[in-house]
């Protein structure tokens, strides 16, 4: 009995280790590899099956309240199928595949012994690194380093969605943020200062390529975690220094909003100025005097001569005028846009005083000649505005990311009336919007026709208003149930990814859904027992 004792005994440690190994493994391949994340689990579902003790595993998750809330939303998903169409199963199938790190990551983590707090430390530090040589191959993808040719910077994220990469810099930042100014960490100096600048290096990599989702998620998630944790416990002086510099930033970003909202949409033509008619070779020009739109304050369809544009971009390209640039683009569209902004007519003379460099920048997608130097945070701004203003105007937003998520909410909100109670079911939201967009003639074309792009949305209308209340239990309960000295580093996880939820359907992906799990319930399952509360 006691052999059998002892060799149990080593069988569990063995378990224990391998179960570690595989959570280091998972939280280091997150930016680089999806094969791999799903190896990774399953590696921490052996050495759950390894370790033995079925019983007290399963009467501890029992009696876990967390346990249960967090189960729900993936048993939710579940009784989505009795009411999805037969022949949508198949899909309903692979969002459950996708999404069920739901209910195997807190299975594993509710029913496993928490981590020490050396391991804790070991797991967020292994993330960060990770997220570190994430970033530094992106920084060399961008620059052309490599060999290849981008686009665009977001292009340079070519493991993972460049979006999910920003929420992964954002949270590695908060995890260096949290260890250099909490004291329950003794960091020795010399490795504090390397935990700075990688911090710096990830708030200048958000910034550089610019990572905009992820830089509007960081700025919200520091405004709120100030005003949640650290400014009560500041001077009056501290308090009103901080409250001017965010009075000021502000006003910044809506004097920057104002002066692009002037640069890409002018005021009427002025009747009064006198303007030419034809071109210097005798053809007619194309004046639309009631299209306000502009490139860098100057008007777009005027002075626009089709016949001349389509005679001078085919003798210098192999791209079709009437085609679509390489960003799917159309590309007399990109190609007026670029001229407009180099404030040069649309004609034969504008043709001719394109370079080569510019003329190769029009194929790649690029509608602005300030953006031949690389998209920056400013530039990547202007694009934003430009895209609202164009939607306002009614134009195809194909191609725009900014305008397309208003055509995917317009089309979301279609959807969510045909069942606002119960939702549509697990299965049928694709085929939903595929009908959706048909029904509301939407210009979007069909490559560019997608879901909500909001995760709250998404689960209104799949599970109607009860799912989505449901869904915000969930992410409001553990919060008031977990105290202790990770509450603030938690806090900032479910904050930055409830955020990402507005404008990303975070758990729709294998990579969104697996970074939202394993960081949730690292925290209210493996965190040490003696931080922590019983639930």
């Amino acid at each position: 009995m006691q052999l059998l004792s002892t060799s149990h005994k080593k069988l569990v440690h063995i378990a224990h280790t391998i179960f570690f190994a595989g959570l280091i493994i998972l939280v280091a391949v997150l930016p680089f590899s999806e094969y791999i994340i799903s190896l990774s689990q399953f590696i921490l579902a052996g050495s759950w099956l390894l370790s033995l003790n079925f019983k007290d595993k399963f009467i501890k998750l029992f009696h876990s309240k967390i346990f249960w809330v967090v189960a729900g939303l993936y048993i939710i998903h579940l009784l989505g199928l009795i009411y999805t169409e037969p022949e949508n199963l198949d899909y309903a199938l692979k969002d459950l595949r996708i999404k069920a790190p739901l209910l195997l990551l807190p299975l594993l983590f509710a029913s496993m012994p928490r981590l020490t707090k050396t391991q804790i430390l070991a797991v967020l530090l292994t993330f960060v690194a990770s997220v570190f040589l994430a970033t530094v191959h992106v920084f060399v993808m961008n620059l052309g380093w490599l060999g290849s040719e981008i686009n665009n910077s977001r292009d340079a994220s070519i493991f993972i969605s460049h979006i999910r990469l920003s929420l992964m810099i954002c949270f590695a930042a908060f995890i260096l943020f949290y260890f250099l100014t909490s004291k329950f960490f003794q960091i020795k100096y010399h490795f504090k200062l390397i935990l700075t600048a990688v911090f710096i290096w990830s708030i200048f990599i958000l910034i550089y390529l610019p990572f905009i989702t992820g830089l509007i998620v960081l700025c919200s998630s520091l405004i709120v975690y100030y005003f949640a944790f650290i400014f009560k416990l500041q001077t009056a002086v501290a308090k009103s220094a901080v409250i001017a510099i965010m009075f000021l930033l502000f006003i910044s970003l809506a004097s920057i909003a104002y002066h692009l909202s002037n640069q890409v949409n002018v005021p009427s033509f002025d009747c009064a100025i006198e303007i030419e008619q034809n071109t210097s070779r005798g053809n007619p020009y194309e004046h639309q005097h009631n299209n306000s739109q502009a490139e860098n304050g100057n008007r777009v369809w005027d002075y626009v001569c089709w016949m001349e544009l389509k005679d001078g971009w085919e003798k210098r390209s192999n791209l079709k005028f009437d085609g679509l640039d390489l960003r799917n683009q159309e590309l007399k569209i990109t190609l007026v846009r670029f001229l407009t902004s180099k404030n040069v007519r649309k004609d034969a003379d504008g043709m001719k005083a394109l370079s080569s460099e510019e003329i190769k920048a029009v194929e790649n997608g690029l509608s602005n000649v300030i953006f031949m130097n690389g998209i920056s945070f400013y530039d990547r701004a202007y694009q934003i505005i430009w895209e609202y203003h164009s939607y306002k105007k009614n134009l195809n937003p194909s191609g725009h990311s900014v305008a397309m998520r208003y055509e995917y909410l317009k089309t979301a909100f279609y959807v969510l009336k045909q069942s606002p109670v119960i939702g549509i079911g697990t299965g049928d939201v694709e085929e939903a919007f595929k009908q959706a967009y048909d029904e509301m003639n939407t210009k979007l074309k069909p490559k560019f026709q997608r879901r909500a792009h909001n995760q709250y949305i998404t689960f209104a209308l799949t599970f109607g208003l009860c799912g989505l209340l449901y869904f915000l239990f969930y992410l409001l309960y553990p919060l008031f149930r977990y105290q202790n000295e990770y509450d603030k580093l938690y806090f900032a996880f479910v904050l930055m990814m409830a955020l990402s939820m507005v404008s990303e359907d975070t758990l729709e992906t294998q990579v969104g859904v697996t970074l939202f799990t394993i960081f949730n319930f690292l925290f209210l399952f493996l965190a040490p027992k003696k931080l922590v509360n019983k639930y």
